[in-house]
């Protein structure tokens, strides 16, 4: 193996459709609990064995944001990082596993100490890096280091050796060892159902590692159990999934747009909110949602979710009502094995209309790596969603980064329309939605610069 680590992990292809369908299973239970460390992880997981590792990356924050505490998000992310070669924004994550084991095996030294390596451009010994971590849970030491274990000071089946055991599972799966990798997570799952009991998150960590291993090498039947005893937890623990109710009641029910129709309703929308027509953008927003809440159409959904998006939504069932669709899209463009940029821009874009700034913020840096050579205009995606980004940073306070990142849209993106009264006679109605989010960004940005916008608030 050769001694740069970055270089030794092997990129899968990210068009397998085992990946594609454990990676679709995760991102909709993210999705669906995204409060929760655990669905998080295992698709920062899956990411990284599928080749994207910026996604990956992003997924790992997100756990760590939400349990910056627990010393396994450092070391995930620490690795992440140091596998795309990002050496310095690596270095903290490991520092603080090292210091949070100063009488440790030596594992957690090992990479900080390598990093700094690497920082220095002094070579490193990736090679050393398996034998490391199987003296963490315990077999034969590490030479110059204490040999000391968590297997053996902490037992076979305290949670930091089970943590080890499934670090050096991703491992070993990572270099091709992917025999040795199925082994040992079933040994962990097995110690996690006995330690944790069948229902705890950490159990569920595990089983999920296990399915996405099972899968990546054709064991279909042994992958879809899982899936069903992870889906039958998860409903045990939550309840059953209540879609909210629609945000109005129409007296009849509304016909179910098809892909033409809600076309043609995206384009109105996108007039009306670039007119300042309110209420008629009320209106068309309200009779779509009607419409769309039973669709099975991925682009259906994504083009209502989206129209609802184009202007602030004032009340809270409205909110709810666009972005179940909006997730929905996303959902149903996964199950047919879909890429699903759009339908992940139209998410974050929900995301930031329901107040989830971080949320928003989350989705919508993840639109990039979801793109590819046959994706239908990339720039109007990339250009909609940085947009909404940045308008999610500056609600976080990210000023500086909103507007550096706004300004490098704009520079972009086709120029606003000479003449506003008529926008679509050079343009269309994509264009049109990435006027409109350019336009609310630089307002929200700069509000004393842009008063008379009809998007400032």
């Amino acid at each position: 193996m050769g001694s740069d680590l970055a270089g030794a992990i092997p990129k899968e292809n990210p068009e397998r459709p085992e990946f594609a369908e454990v990676i679709g299973f995760l991102r909709a239970a993210a999705a669906a609990r995204p409060d929760a460390t655990t669905p998080w992880v295992m698709l920062g997981i899956a990411l990284s064995g599928s080749g994207h590792l910026d996604e990956a990356v992003a997924s790992y924050q997100r756990a760590f944001a939400l349990d910056p505490g627990e010393e396994s998000m450092d070391f995930l992310l620490g690795h992440a990082l140091l596998a795309q070669g990002r050496h310095e924004e690596a270095l903290p994550h490991l520092r603080r596993v090292a210091e949070r084991n100063p009488a440790g095996d030596g594992l957690e030294h090992f990479q900080f100490g390598t990093t700094l390596a690497r920082i220095r451009r002094i070579r490193g010994g990736a090679h050393r890096f398996a034998p490391l971590l199987q003296a963490a849970i315990g077999k034969e030491p590490s030479p110059g280091f204490s040999g000391r274990s968590r297997h053996r000071v902490l037992g076979p089946e305290h949670p930091d050796t089970l943590m080890a055991m499934t670090n050096l599972a991703i491992f070993q799966f990572q270099v091709g060892r992917r025999d040795d990798a199925i082994q040992l997570q079933e040994k962990v799952l097995t110690l996690a159902r006995k330690v944790f009991g069948r229902d705890h998150s950490q159990t569920l960590v595990a089983m999920s590692a296990l399915r996405i291993y099972y899968s990546a090498v054709g064991r279909q039947e042994e992958a879809l159990k899982l899936k069903g005893e992870f889906e039958a937890i998860q409903s045990k623990v939550n309840g059953p999934r209540q879609d909210p109710k629609p945000a109005a009641e129409p007296t009849t029910p509304e016909p179910a747009p098809t892909p033409g129709s809600a076309v043609a309703a995206l384009k109105d929308a996108a007039l009306q909110a670039w007119s300042g027509k309110d209420a008629e953008h009320d209106a068309t927003r309200r009779r779509m949602l009607a419409g769309a809440a039973a669709t099975t159409n991925a682009d259906v959904a994504e083009r209502v979710a989206k129209l609802a998006c184009l202007r602030p939504i004032a009340d809270a069932k409205t909110q709810e009502a666009t972005l179940t669709l909006a997730r929905k899209a996303l959902e149903l463009a996964r199950a047919s094995g879909e890429a699903g940029p759009w339908q992940q821009m139209t998410l974050g874009m929900a995301e930031y209309r329901g107040g989830r700034f971080q949320e928003a913020d989350f989705a919508l840096n993840a639109v990039a790596g979801m793109m590819g050579p046959k994706t239908y205009r990339p720039g109007v995606i990339q250009g909609t969603a940085d947009c909404y980004r940045a308008m999610s940073l500056f609600q976080q306070d990210r000023k500086d980064e909103a507007r550096a990142l706004v300004a490098a849209t704009e520079a972009k993106m086709k120029p606003f329309p000479a003449d506003e009264k008529n926008p679509l006679a050079q343009a269309d109605h994509d264009d049109l939605i990435l006027w409109l989010a350019c336009r609310e960004a630089k307002a929200l940005l700069s509000p004393k610069e842009n008063l008379n916008s009809p998007d400032n608030p």
